[in-house]
């Protein structure tokens, strides 16, 4: 990452902000990103969008218009109306098993879009009770409903643990009164490369995920449930690139790596540029470091470390997020943290003044873009629009 990309960014800011912290997403990184991964990602799997990552209609559109997919994984409820409606013809497939009263909920909540609801939508089913509440749901209101099957790969956090359990699941698919139909499986291997190289190589984990999903997918096959249609998902943004036309995946789910938060940084990513900040703007600036009731030592901090020859205060706070522009910028967590104001220190190399935007790289954008209203996208310094996001 150069560091000259988030100043230019902090300049703009200051040329077209509002004085209050803003969430930005830079265009032209975006879009070296989306490069990267269609480069990166093999030719026999397609791409399914996960919203989580990305909540913002636009943003999502961006990336539709420029990978050409159609696919999306929605993890909140009350994202799959403003969706089905945003996207018509998409397809949208639940990322994780959702209650069956969210489930009611949403379609209370959307009459107008229950055909959508039962078409477009594709419902996780993790366990046979599950299973059996939306299929008591589905016949109450008198649709049928699309499921997919959680399958256990290794992050040990649910779903069907092995194949010959997808068994009773499928029959139950089956039955001539069942109002659920098979759409396929989903799994998840984000494990993948997270465990210590000291228990597992990641190559090993990777071959044994895909061994796993393999043998959910021949259970599906020699019950005759397989057909064109049927999806068979996995991956994510750490591990996409490692399912090559060995896998037995038929699409892929990527989110995270279009705009790098900072906790997605790694060896395997390193082609990948950050494409996502939040500008800060600063409130008070000075030179040295003062504390309360430590006033004697504030001549000597500065000598200590060039980390506190200035201080600033910043726009709100605990942000999750890691700072990326000026270099050397550190909360002061001797002063403690707050949400309203805070205390940064940083070098006087890369002086900030009053009313300048410090960057700040979020460390997952899932969370802190629902913090904000809009996202500000930029293309060079130019403010290209403003989009809102999937408001919770």
């Amino acid at each position: 990452m150069l560091p000259s990309r988030p100043a230019a960014l902090a300049s703009a800011i200051r040329a077209r902000g509002r004085g209050v912290p803003v969430i930005v997403v830079d265009l032209d990184a975006l879009d070296a990103n989306i490069a990267t991964v269609q480069r990166r990602l093999d030719r026999t799997k397609r791409l399914r969008l996960v919203a989580k990552s990305l909540p913002c209609v636009p943003l999502l559109d961006h990336l539709r218009h420029a990978t050409g997919t159609r696919d999306h994984m929605v993890f909140h409820a009350p994202h799959l109306a403003p969706l089905l409606a945003a996207f018509p013809g998409d397809q949208l497939l639940v990322g994780k098993p959702l209650p069956v009263q969210a489930v009611e909920h949403v379609f209370e909540a959307a009459p107008a879009l229950r055909h959508e609801l039962a078409t477009r939508v594709i419902w996780l089913v993790d366990t046979h009770a599950r299973l059996a509440q939306y299929s008591a749901f589905a016949r109450r209101v008198g649709v049928t409903l699309r499921v997919a099957f959680e399958i256990e790969i290794g992050m040990r956090r649910g779903g069907f643990a092995a194949p010959y359990e997808l068994d009773r699941a499928l029959a139950a698919v089956l039955t001539a009164d069942s109002a659920v139909t098979f759409a396929g499986l989903m799994g998840y291997d984000a494990h993948v490369g997270a465990v210590p190289r000291m228990l597992q190589d990641p190559a090993d984990a990777h071959v044994e995920a895909c061994a796993r999903y393999a043998a959910f997918i021949a259970r599906v096959r020699d019950r005759r449930l397989h057909a064109e249609a049927t999806i068979y998902n996995g991956a994510g943004s750490r591990t996409f690139h490692r399912h090559d036309r060995t896998s037995p995946l038929t699409e892929l789910s990527i989110g995270s790596a279009f705009v790098l938060p900072a906790r997605f940084d790694g060896v395997e990513r390193a082609d990948l540029v950050p494409a996502i900040y939040i500008a800060v703007p600063v409130l008070r600036a000075w030179n040295g470091t003062g504390l309360p009731g430590l006033a004697a030592l504030s001549p000597i901090w500065p000598r200590l470390s060039s980390r506190f020859e200035r201080s600033y205060f910043l726009y709100g706070g605990r942000w999750d997020a890691v700072f990326a522009w000026p270099p050397g910028l550190r909360e002061n967590t001797l002063y403690g943290g707050s949400y309203n104001q805070t205390l940064v220190n940083g070098p006087r190399s890369y002086p900030l003044d009053v009313d300048d935007y410090a960057m700040l790289r979020p460390n997952d954008s899932e969370q802190v873009m629902l913090q904000f209203e809009e996202v500000w996208a930029f293309r060079g310094e130019r403010l290209e629009a403003r989009w809102p996001t999937l408001r919770r």
